[in-house]
């Protein structure tokens, strides 16, 4: 299906903006981006000679009447105000994750888009890519048998390879709202909406070193916690574990797996588009490693990020629902904020949204890909 490329402004010429956004979404098909911004307007400068754009402040851009649709890729707490400015404008807007630093001020932004006749949607979309539709695709094909229950784990050393790592550890960020979306986006894609969580956190290093770039050896205070342990009850009643730590060294837990009544799958890192599935039936042992029946460089490689911009600029053109749309990063954002209250209260916490599961992926969709049967 040819469209017209939905002509888009990339708010942010950071480090995930220059190594895997522009780097794909420059050859896309769907999104036709024109012009860049940054808070550094050489870093914008930069990104725009790299990539053939134009640097623009932030007011010019979201006036200018040819952008349709934003690209926000700014730091967790500029997310709000961008994207709400954007809306005000009357553009669509695709925003990294988290949609906004609290529930209220993501319901803020959905209403927002509506009262302006707009749309919003959100990442991640790595549920878009190989490893999450293989795995639904055995999930429905009944390979496991009934679902019972996940159990999702993230842990690493440290934010402190990053030049800038700071905001990792401030509000809005932190291991549940850094790596926790990739998690609880695949959970709920997979195995449906989030009803109750609890959990329990710490934080055992008050201070952070940076190791890399001009600021190498400086310290700074570490604002959220940095370790939690969750627990999570799905709506179907289905359970679920999270373990996430910004302070584990040398872990060989699995990232992801799913437990049924005939047997396991295991999902490599949810973050990235890459990766087949494994399939056991004894305990602690993975018997059959399975590869997706589709496969292309973009969705295989590991540094490229702009599926669901194109995912979402295609439904923009369309008028169908995108697969990203807002109210499903709203009630991972609703779950990601109701573990972090749940640590801090000691209480359990249910959640009031709730998310459809989105359609299953067909990469047909995207003439990139390249289908391999």
């Amino acid at each position: 299906m040819t469209i017209d490329p939905v002509r888009t402004a990339v708010i942010g010429c950071g480090d995930v903006s220059v190594t895997q956004y522009l780097p794909y979404l420059t050859g896309s098909p769907f999104v036709r981006i024109l012009t860049c911004v940054d808070r550094d307007p050489e870093r914008a400068r930069v990104a725009a000679e790299r990539f053939g754009l134009t640097a623009r402040s932030l007011d010019e851009a979201i006036a200018e009447p040819e952008i349709e649709m934003v690209l926000n890729l700014t730091t967790p707490l500029a997310h709000f105000p961008i994207n709400a400015a954007t809306l005000d404008a009357g553009k669509h807007v695709y925003t990294e994750k988290p949609l906004a630093p609290t529930v209220e001020e993501g319901q803020q932004l959905i209403d927002l888009a509506a009262q302006h006749g707009c749309r919003i949607a959100g990442a991640p979309d790595t549920i878009l890519g190989p490893n999450i539709q293989l795995a639904r695709d055995l999930i429905e094909q009944g390979k496991i048998g009934t679902p019972l229950m996940a159990s999702m784990s993230f842990v690493t050393a440290d934010r402190s390879w990053h030049p800038n790592p700071g905001f990792f550890y401030g509000r809005g960020a932190g291991p549940i709202f850094d790596e926790g979306p990739y998690f609880l986006s695949a959970l709920v894609g997979l195995l449906g909406p989030i009803a109750e969580v609890t959990a329990l956190a710490a934080t055992f290093q008050e201070e952070i070193a940076i190791t890399q770039g001009a600021s190498a050896g400086q310290r700074f205070r570490v604002e959220v916690p940095t370790s939690y342990v969750g627990g999570l009850r799905l709506e179907s009643g289905l359970l679920a574990s999270l373990f996430m730590s910004f302070e584990v060294r040398g872990s060989t837990m699995p990232p992801f797996e799913i437990y049924g009544s005939e047997g396991t799958l295991r999902l490599k890192f949810p973050g990235h588009y890459r990766g087949s599935v494994l399939f056991g039936t004894e305990h602690d042992a993975i018997a059959e490693e399975i590869h997706p029946a589709w496969r292309t460089y973009p969705m295989e490689a590991t540094k490229i990020r702009g599926l669901g911009v194109e995912e979402f600029a295609r439904a923009l053109r369309t008028g169908e629902a995108s697969r990203v749309e807002a109210p499903f990063a709203l009630h991972t954002l609703e779950a990601m904020a109701a573990i972090v209250s749940s640590a801090e209260t000691g209480t359990p916490r249910r959640l009031t949204t709730r998310a459809q599961r989105p359609e299953p992926y067909d990469p047909r969709q995207n003439p990139r890909n390249q289908m391999l049967i």
